[in-house]
């Protein structure tokens, strides 16, 4: 593994800090609703993803990859932080 910078390690400690927050009202119903509705779906309208090999960085808990995976895609998560990659093995197991 690589050594991260200065800058790197203060965004994962954020994001250690705040992952379990963030998840809960990130991946809220509404939001996940919202989320599809006025940005997913118009940004890949007209697009056939079905199997198509999509990296999702700084994936969080897989809110992105979901519905791309739902599309046909083929998606991998990164992060920075492992409190996030946990909420997105359970979301995007596969």
């Amino acid at each position: 593994m690589s050594t991260l910078t200065p800058e790197e390690l203060a965004q994962q400690e954020h994001y250690d800090n705040i992952g379990a927050a963030y998840n809960l009202h990130y991946a809220d119903d509404w939001s996940l609703r919202y989320r599809e509705r006025f940005f997913h779906a118009p940004l890949i309208k007209g697009l056939d993803l079905s199997g198509l090999r999509v990296l999702d960085a700084m994936a969080g808990a897989g809110e992105a990859s979901s519905y791309l995976i739902a599309q046909g895609a083929e998606a991998t998560g990164l992060h920075i932080s492992p409190i996030p990659m946990s909420f997105y093995q359970e979301n995007c197991p596969e």
